[in-house]
C-alpha cells in the first residue's frame, strides 16, 4: 500500500463513520450509530444493574443473529458492542 493510497482510505472510513452525524446536522434525519448486542442471556453473576440474567427462554439461533446484524448494519450502526455470556 501506497502512502497515497493509505490517506485515501483512511480518508474513506473516516467519512463512512462521520455520514450519520452529518446528516443528523444537516437533515435533522436519527442514524443509530451504536448498538449493544446480546449473545445470551446465560450469566452466572447477578448483578443488581443488570436485568439480563434474569430472562428466560431459549437465545437466538444462528440464522436469526445474522438476520438482525444485517439489520442493524442496514440502519446504519457502525459501532456494535457483543454482550452477554
Amino acid at each position: 500500500m501506497t502512502f497515497a493510497s493509505g490517506i485515501v482510505r483512511t480518508t474513506r472510513k473516516a467519512l463512512r463513520f462521520a455520514a450519520p452525524f452529518v446528516r443528523y446536522r444537516v437533515c435533522g434525519s436519527v442514524t443509530p450509530v451504536l448498538a449493544g448486542y446480546k449473545i445470551t442471556h446465560k450469566c452466572n453473576l447477578t448483578c443488581l444493574h443488570c436485568p439480563y440474567w434474569k430472562r428466560k427462554g431459549a437465545d437466538q439461533g444462528f440464522a436469526d443473529t445474522i438476520v438482525t446484524l444485517d439489520r442493524l448494519q442496514s440502519m446504519g450502526v457502525r459501532i456494535l458492542i457483543f454482550e452477554g455470556g
